[in-house]
């Protein structure tokens, strides 16, 4: 079993190999249409909230949080045409 996995791994090893010699582009991610919804307002529960990679850090009832987030939902947020708003308005991009 071990013989033929490491078998595999020589094969796709070459296959990139010869898909590289032979300059075959690599397949892309197909970009993303997100669902807009409209802006409401923030909670007043929330205060100093800022977006740093894929976390949300913020201040709940002044208790410093941090939330991961999905790079999904990273990826939304940045696209959003509100993106600009968003950043100057409530949400820090640090």
């Amino acid at each position: 079993m071990k013989l033929m996995f490491l078998g595999f791994g020589g094969m796709n090893l070459l296959n990139n190999a010869g898909h590289e010699m032979l300059g075959v582009p690599e397949p892309s991610a197909p970009r993303r249409n997100y669902k807009q919804y409209d802006e409401e307002p923030l909670n007043p529960r929330l205060s100093n909230v800022a977006l740093r990679g894929r976390s949300l850090i913020a201040d709940i009832d002044n208790q410093p949080v941090v939330i991961n987030i999905s790079g999904t939902a990273v990826d939304a947020f940045e696209k959003s045409p509100t993106f600009e708003h968003a950043c100057k308005c409530c949400v820090k991009k640090v």
